[in-house]
């Protein structure tokens, strides 16, 4: 199997090597080291042994993570004008709401939308409305 400059073995976005009976996932394909990125490329494996064959890292969006420290520190993908491209959250419970951006920035849902809409109280997903009235207007 080939492997990339770093030591990873290279793979396509199928993540088969360059032995199309081998697949490598998980941190040794050099991809996001993240246990849910192994989970989604066990997903793409699958996929392509017994589902449709569809299913590729390409279709990782706004892949969120999080830096556990306090507060915590989250990011998904910069707000531009209305459109979400992507959000670095620095605050509490920022390894939560960085679940609620992410999903927003692969529907397309605008940040208008999240400063607009109702979130429970006391949350801190509510500071959305907060923060976002003074990103967009």
């Amino acid at each position: 199997m080939r492997t990339t400059d770093s030591g990873a073995v290279e793979v396509d976005q199928y993540l088969r090597t360059s032995r199309p009976d081998i697949f490598a996932v998980g941190d040794v394909n050099g991809g996001p080291q993240f246990t849910y990125i192994a989970l989604d490329d066990y997903r793409i494996v699958a996929d392509q042994m017994a589902g449709e064959g569809k299913r590729s890292t390409a279709d990782r969006v706004a892949v969120p993570y999080t830096l556990f420290m306090t507060p915590p520190l989250a990011r998904a993908g910069t707000v531009e004008t209305d459109a979400i491209l992507g959000a670095a959250l620095l605050s509490v419970d920022e390894q939560e709401l960085v679940n609620t951006v992410a999903p927003a920035i692969r529907g397309g849902v605008t940040a208008g939308s999240l400063r607009d809409a109702i979130w429970t109280h006391p949350s801190s997903t509510e500071a959305f409305n907060e923060v976002l009235a003074n990103v967009v207007r």
